[in-house]
């Protein structure tokens, strides 16, 4: 049986993870298993940020749609209910309402009234 080289293969495992670390301080940049460690904490943190930055987002639009409902004399909990059983559940959701709130007041106005005219 041939004998099986591995040193190309573990060379560029070996670079991409200094790839990954380049900028850093110290030894990181430089060391393999500093930078492996420390990618693996990015990957980590960057994971949990993409759900954050969603939740975030989610708070930013029922934040909009309040102050919009608080003008209109409304709770964003009754808007919301009332809402969800108009004709326009399957097609708005919060982040589109919240884009019809800040670049078409009108519009919005008029989604307004109606969800509350049932």
């Amino acid at each position: 049986m041939a004998r099986v080289k591995k040193g190309q293969v573990k060379h560029s495992k070996h670079k991409k993870h200094i790839k990954l670390a380049t900028g850093m301080r110290g030894r990181i940049s430089r060391c393999y298993t500093l930078a492996r460690k420390l990618s693996q904490r990015a990957h980590a943190f960057a994971y949990v940020g993409r759900k954050q930055k969603k939740r975030d987002y989610r708070a930013k639009f029922i934040a909009i749609i309040n102050t919009f409902c608080r003008e209109n004399n409304r709770r964003y909990s009754e808007f919301i209910c009332q809402f969800n059983k108009s004709k326009y559940f399957n097609t708005l959701d919060r982040k589109s309402l919240a884009l019809l709130i800040q670049n078409d007041y009108n519009s919005a106005l008029c989604v307004f009234n109606e969800v509350f005219s049932l």
